[in-house]
Order: C-alpha cells, then structure tokens, then sequence
C-alpha cells in the first residue's frame, strides 16, 4: 500500500479485507504483477494524478479469475486473465472512434491494485491468456508490449526502412519497442545511460546502441553521423524531458516525435522555429486499445515479442525492486510474484 509519496520506504506491506466486486468487474488472484516507471513515479511524486493515499498500485497484472459480478458475460471462474492498463466507457465519442486509451469519460483512470493477492478489474480490462502464453510474460503483455505497439504502429506509423530511435532503450518499454520496430521492418537506433545494459541491449537484436549522454560526442551529432547527415525518422521516447534535447536535434525533416514516457517529470523547451523548420510532428501515445493487447499476446505466442524479464522478485522485496528502479538498475520489466 502507499499512504504518501516519497521513496521506496513509503511503500508497505499490510493485511486488509478482499476488495469488493462491482457488477462489472471480476475479482482476480493475482499471479504475477509488472513494476515499472508508472509506478515509480506514482510512488515518488513526479506523478500527481492517479494517487489516492492508501491506495495498492499495480496496474499490469496476470492471474486467475475467482469472481464476476451479475452483469459480467465474457468471463468466468477459472479463466486466466491479463489487463489492459485504463478502462473505457466504450460509449463516448472517441470510444466509438476506436480511440479508447483516451477515453473522454475515464481519461485519467488507471487499472491499479495489482500488488495483492487478489485485485478487481474491470470486464473491460480483463483479457483472456491464450494457451502457449506464460503468465508471467501475459502480465506484462498490456504496458510493457501494447503500449510501445500502439506508439509505434498507430501513432508513429513506422514503415520499412525508415530509422527509428528508442530512448531508454534497457528499459521495460524500451526493450520491447526495439522488437516491434524490426518487425516493421525498419532499422532501430537504441539509446541508454547505462553501459551494464548494453549485452542485454544488443540481444533484442538492435541495430546500433548510443551509451550516455554527452560526456564524448553529443548524441545528436552521433544520431546525425549513424544516419549520413539526415537524422532519424522516428523518436519512440519513453525518457521524456531528460533525452527531448538531443533527440529531437537528431531528428530528420519531416520526423516524427513521439512522446510515451517521462521519468523525471521536468519541462522542456523550443524555439517553435525548429519544428516548422523540420516540419516536424511532436505526438504523444497513451496506453494501448484492447485489440491492441490480443496482438501483442499473440505476438508473445509466437515468438515474435519476447517479454525481457529482468527478474522476478516476492512481494516482501517491493521496496528493494524500487530502489532498484529508482537506480535504473533494472533491464526490461521486474516482476513480483504474488
């Protein structure tokens, strides 16, 4: 549970009642649950919306479903389950446009409470594992997976042979934004601060990875040199404000920037001039769409995706999983098991 924001310590470890079940939600025993970024920033406070003093975050989570309320038809008891990150009404505008991660009516809502032994989800949320899916791979399939897919096949709409830069790219959405990239065929440009990743990096299958941040060669001026003077086509950052610089310096005429992650929770600046000097596209990609969560399970089955574990950890190891995040010590997605 988290009472206040602060560090690590803020979160602890408390025996309360099963939470109750609403008419349209169903009640799951979790397996497993993803701990990334969100929950980071949620715990420390660069994250204002989406806290509620007391509240059990975990928002990416896999499990077995014990419980539906009276209007739930799509489940049952004993179907294993993963969620998509934010529910939707499915009847506002935008939802009606296939457009449900933004959602008009629960924009700033989030699935969360995944860090218990049991969590409600609503129907809408809840996704069927197909079988060939391991479940702890199925709890990350939702954020760590559907979201950069949604960033890169709908917002960005990378095609083949274009360049694609990720930033933070050992991370959670990193890692499997490198995958998905190459399955579009185009060439990906990774980007990280931290050199111990780099082995891990490169096994995703990256075509080129820039180590820091300016201590040699600025990194614009290496993504320049890595694409003959032109810069890259694609920005896919899940940083934010710490990387906006550089990247966006190295970006190409007519580029695309899109935003899906802030880890520090900073501003930033620009002359508005050097976006229309560009004719460059600043995008920002929330979430992902439930069809969007079936692809990226079915890209799991098949072996397309490979959900990068970096390591799976008991409940009681919640604060060190934390710290180790604060640290960015973790590569792809860390995981407690319930």
């Amino acid at each position: 549970m988290l009472e206040e924001q602060g560090g690590p310590e803020k979160l602890t470890i408390q025996r309360i009642a099963v939470p109750t079940l609403g008419p349209t939600d169903v009640l799951i025993k979790v397996q497993y649950c993803g701990v990334d970024g969100h929950d980071a920033a949620i715990r420390s406070g660069i994250r204002r919306l989406g806290f509620t003093p007391g509240m059990i975050p975990g928002h990416e989570m896999s499990g077995t479903v014990v419980a539906v309320g009276d209007q739930v038809s799509t489940l049952k008891p004993g179907d294993s389950v993963c969620n998509k990150t934010q529910p939707s009404c499915g009847l506002c505008g935008l939802c009606r446009m296939g457009q449900e991660s933004v959602c008009l009516n629960r924009s700033y809502t989030n699935v969360e409470g995944g860090l218990a032994e049991y969590a409600v989800c609503p129907e809408d949320c809840a996704v069927l594992v197909p079988d060939g899916v391991d479940m702890v791979d199925a709890a990350v399939a939702g954020c760590a997976v559907a979201t950069p897919f949604h960033a890169v096949a709908e917002v960005a709409q990378v095609r083949a042979g274009e360049t694609v830069l990720v930033t933070g790219a050992g991370g959670g959405l990193g890692m499997h934004a490198i995958q998905l990239v190459r399955l579009f065929g185009a060439r990906v440009i990774g980007w990280t601060r931290s050199e111990s990743k780099r082995a891990a990096i490169e096994r995703v299958g990256i075509d080129h990875l820039i180590c820091g941040t300016r201590e040699r060669t600025p990194v614009w001026k290496q993504l320049l040199d890595l694409t003959g003077g032109r810069g890259v086509d694609v920005v896919i950052d899940n940083v934010g404000s710490a990387a906006f610089d550089d990247a966006f310096r190295g970006m190409a005429p007519l580029g695309r920037y899109v935003m899906v992650g802030e880890i520090q929770g900073e501003k930033v600046s620009i002359n508005p001039a050097f976006v229309f000097r560009k004719a460059a596209k600043i995008l920002g990609s929330r979430s992902h769409r439930r069809d969007e969560l079936f692809k990226a399970l079915e890209f799991i089955r098949s072996g397309k995706v490979k959900p990068v574990i970096g390591g799976v950890y008991p409940l009681k190891d919640i604060n060190r999983v934390h710290a180790l995040l604060d640290e960015g010590a973790i590569t792809g997605r860390s995981i407690i098991a319930l």
